[in-house]
């Protein structure tokens, strides 16, 4: 079987005019070129930092309620309040 200007992905790279030697079963890559990183933009204020809470059942209906009144995620209200609350004391 002969394979003749194939174009395969490795990681970031694009392999091109890969052949395949018969004589001894093995392939042989004659160039490759980097292409550019796919995938979503990096953000300019990456969030890398998570932090977890245990709520009762009262206390997250309240705060989901809260979040769709202002028609916001969970995250997005509970970012809010934190906000908030920082503000209040400086």
């Amino acid at each position: 079987m002969e394979i003749d200007g194939l174009a395969l992905l490795f990681g970031s790279q694009k392999v091109v005019d890969l052949l395949e030697d018969k004589k001894y079963n093995m392939v042989r890559l004659r160039r490759c070129i980097t292409l550019a990183k796919m995938g979503r933009p990096k953000a300019e204020n990456p969030k890398d930092f998570k932090v977890s809470a245990r709520l009762t059942e009262e206390e997250y209906k309240k705060l989901k309620e809260c979040a769709a009144k202002d028609n916001l995620t969970i995250t997005q209200a509970l970012r809010n309040c934190i906000i908030k609350m920082i503000d209040s004391k400086h």
